[in-house]
C-alpha cells in the first residue's frame, strides 16, 4: 500500500500499474484515508472544553433581536403575555434549517417546519423537533445553565445571552459524549467515504471518456489512487484551515498528476 501512496504522489505515471488491483485492496485504501480524515475531528473532541468562540459569534449573528419578555427561573418559564410564541434564532447549516424559540405551550403542528431542527423553550420542558417528530426534555435533566435564562437579553445584551446558551449546549455535549462522540465520528466517516467516492467516480469517468478501450473497473481503481493528493490536502486542511490555498495547490498537483498518467496511458496504447 505504501508503494501506491508514494507513486500516486511522486510518480503518478505508475498509477496505471495498479489498475488490476483486487477491489478489497482498493477499498482498504479509501477506508484508510477516510479514517485519517477523522484526525482533526478526534483532536477537536479530545480538546473540547467549551463551544469555540467562532461558533458563538456565528450564533450571535443569527439571533433575531425580538423583544421577548420571558424568563426561565428555577426551571419554570414565565412570559408576558402568557400566550407567547417567538422565534429568536434561525440559521441554515448544510441543507438543514435550525430554529430556536420560546413558546408558553407545546407548539402547534403548523408552527413547526417539517424539514428543520427546532428547539422551543416552554413551560416545564424543552421541545426538540426533528423531521416533525417531537421530543421532550425536562429542565431538571438539562445542564444548570438552562435553569435560568432571561430572554429579554436577546435584544439588550445578545453577547450575554449567547454565552448562556453556548455554555448550556457545551455542558450538554460533554454530558452526552458517550453517545454524541461515536455518532459524530461515524457520520463524519460516512461523509468522508462519500466524498472520496465522488472524487473517484469523477476521475474514473474522465479517464473512461478519454480512453474508451480501458474497462471502467480499471479507470475506477486508477481514480482511487489519483485522488491521493486531494485526500492528503483534506487531512491538512482539517488541522490548518488552508481554505482557498487548498484548492489552488490541489489544481496544480492534479494537473501534473493527470497529465503524467495520461501520457503513460497513451504511450502504452500506442505500443
Amino acid at each position: 500500500m505504501f508503494n501506491r501512496f508514494r507513486d500516486s504522489l511522486v510518480y503518478p505515471r505508475r498509477i496505471i500499474n495498479y489498475r488490476k488491483d483486487r477491489f478489497l485492496k482498493v477499498l482498504a485504501y479509501m477506508v484508510v484515508f477516510a479514517v485519517l480524515m477523522l484526525s482533526s475531528t478526534i483532536v477537536l473532541i479530545a480538546r473540547f472544553d467549551r463551544i469555540p468562540q467562532t461558533i458563538r459569534d456565528q450564533f450571535q449573528e443569527n439571533l433575531i433581536e425580538e423583544n421577548i419578555d420571558c424568563v426561565v427561573d428555577d426551571s419554570v418559564l414565565t412570559c408576558v403575555p402568557e400566550d407567547t410564541f417567538e422565534i429568536f434564532y434561525s440559521s441554515v447549516v448544510g441543507l438543514m434549517n435550525i430554529t430556536m424559540g420560546v413558546s408558553d405551550d407545546m407548539p402547534k403542528d403548523d408552527e413547526i417546519e417539517v424539514l428543520s431542527l427546532s428547539i422551543f423553550f416552554s413551560n416545564d420542558v424543552v421541545y426538540l423537533y426533528y423531521g416533525g417528530t417531537a421530543m421532550e426534555y425536562a429542565y431538571d435533566d438539562l445542564p444548570d445553565a438552562f435553569s435560568t435564562i432571561d430572554f429579554s437579553t436577546i435584544s439588550s445584551d445578545p453577547e450575554e445571552f449567547t454565552n448562556v446558551m453556548m455554555d448550556g449546549f457545551g455542558d450538554y455535549v460533554k454530558s452526552m459524549g458517550y453517545i454524541i462522540v461515536p455518532l459524530m465520528l461515524f457520520m463524519t466517516f460516512i461523509g468522508n467515504m462519500l466524498m472520496i467516492l465522488f472524487v473517484v467516480f469523477l476521475n474514473a469517468v474522465i479517464l473512461k471518456v478519454r480512453f474508451k478501450v480501458i474497462p471502467f473497473k480499471e479507470t475506477f481503481k486508477m481514480g482511487v489512487y489519483m485522488g491521493t493528493t486531494l485526500y492528503m490536502l483534506l487531512i491538512l486542511n482539517g488541522f490548518f484551515g488552508l481554505g482557498m490555498f487548498t484548492i489552488v495547490i490541489f489544481l496544480i498537483l492534479t494537473f501534473r498528476q493527470t497529465n503524467a498518467l495520461n501520457m503513460e496511458i497513451m504511450k502504452r496504447i500506442r505500443k
